[in-house]
């Protein structure tokens, strides 16, 4: 009966460290930790009863329940779900393979008869465990708190990989070694190996957290570099706009002098000429300053590109609802839209007919960012495994990650990126909570 309730207390004492640890990590999705607590209920009693199952059969269960259970509680990509899922398993069997062996070779008796000896010893062996558990689950949290979770997917899809590598040898060990004869040269050994294993799991851990950061960082400094090129486009426009005033200004008097002189003299017709000349002059120069979105780095950007389009003689049109009640970072929203309007006029320069298009609409709770281009056709075109466009120009690498941007700053709004090729338009899309 004391074997029972230990074993029950124990998959519940799991559990509830698994999701803890997941919950810190991970968006929850529920206001309320009704969900949360049924789940470790639920998955505590499953682990329970398949506690006497082979563990090429309890640990697949295991997985499967763990993710299933991420998927409902949690809000965040699916691969990043899953590989947060495989992390706190691995962390549980490597430190009961790593601290069983170490207690075998102390006490002198095999991993088998350690674990399932008299009930106060295997009380206490099993509370020092899950407390050195609580240690390196505070330890991988810290590792792992400030990861990007919009990195890559394929830098996902390999760390998922090899936690699940990791995983599949922690289950080979605790399925073969505990039926292997206890001698002091086969504890050692297995000592030793299960703890280089260990260690080299963190340490893959920990490089995966540092590249992390490496695409953190350059991703920072694309967007500073980005950001700083728009900005001088619109200091650019700014000044030009200046300068022109500056003239009509210069020149005004002698305008005004000038139609004074024509209507004394009964030139009127002259007069109205020159005055419209004059007046068309003003509308032009001040054509930019009309822009009002409600948000003035969206004004900026389009005031800029507005002017860029003109000298490339590409045909910009914009339609733009309210935006003041849009909540996105100042650097993300620039970034967003300095990177979707450059690939379109990059884009349109280069054929017959150019034309850019930028449209920005409400709907409920989100933002919708379409911008439609001219484009050389589908042979301009190639496309990665993971749907991400790559430029068959020089500079491929710098326009795939300004693509990459877009669809990470898209998903860190709740959003997405997509896009699409007809025969002489290209279209992208961003879908934006607000």
């Amino acid at each position: 009966m004391d074997n029972l309730i230990l074993e029950i207390s124990l998959c519940l004492i799991e559990n509830i460290m698994i999701y803890v640890f997941l919950k810190s990590l991970l968006k929850y999705r529920f206001s309320s930790v009704f969900p949360l607590i049924t789940i470790i209920i639920v998955n505590s009693i499953i682990l329970f009863y398949c506690s006497g199952f082979n563990m090429f059969i309890k640990i697949p269960i295991t997985i499967i329940c763990l993710i299933i259970s991420s998927f409902i509680l949690f809000k965040d990509k699916p691969i990043v779900n899953v590989t947060y899922s495989l992390i706190p398993i691995y962390i549980l069997y490597i430190v009961d393979i790593v601290i069983g062996n170490i207690f075998s070779f102390i006490m002198g008796i095999g991993v088998a008869e350690l674990f399932f000896s008299e009930f106060q010893f295997r009380l206490i062996s099993c509370l020092i465990i899950k407390a050195i558990d609580g240690f390196f689950f505070f330890l991988v949290f810290k590792m792992l708190n400030n990861t990007d979770k919009n990195t890559r997917n394929k830098f996902w899809v390999l760390f998922s990989g090899i936690m699940f590598v990791f995983l599949s040898i922690a289950t080979v060990f605790l399925q073969i070694y505990p039926t292997v004869d206890y001698n002091t040269t086969n504890a050692i050994m297995y000592s030793a190996l299960a703890l280089l294993f260990f260690v080299m799991s963190l340490i893959v851990i920990y490089f995966f957290t540092e590249l992390n950061k490496s695409y953190q960082r350059d991703s920072k400094l694309f967007l500073l570099e980005n950001n700083f090129a728009t900005l001088q486009e619109q200091i650019a426009v700014q000044q030009q706009n200046g300068e022109n005033i500056k003239k009509i200004r210069h020149d005004i008097k002698n305008h005004l002098s000038n139609i004074r002189l024509l209507i004394g003299s009964d030139e009127i017709s002259d007069a109205v000429k020159l005055l419209d000349s004059v007046a068309e002059n003003i509308n032009l120069t001040q054509s930019g300053e009309t822009i009002n979105t409600g948000n003035s780095f969206v004004d900026a950007i389009i005031l800029s590109k507005t002017a860029l389009c003109k000298d490339k003689g590409i045909d910009f049109k914009y339609s733009v609802q309210p935006l003041k009640e849009i909540k996105i970072d100042a650097v993300d929203l620039s970034s967003l839209l300095s990177n979707l309007l450059d690939n379109a006029i990059e884009s349109a320069a280069q054929t017959s007919s150019p034309f850019v298009k930028l449209a920005i609409l409400k709907y409920n709770a989100y933002y919708t960012i379409c911008v439609d281009n001219s484009y050389g056709g589908k042979k301009c075109l190639d496309e990665s495994a993971s749907g991400m466009l790559i430029s068959t120009k020089f500079d491929s690498a710098l326009h795939g990650y300004g693509t990459q941007i877009i669809s990470d700053i898209a998903q860190k709004y709740d959003g997405n990126y997509s896009w699409e090729a007809l025969e002489n338009k290209f279209t992208s899309t961003v879908l934006l909570k607000i």
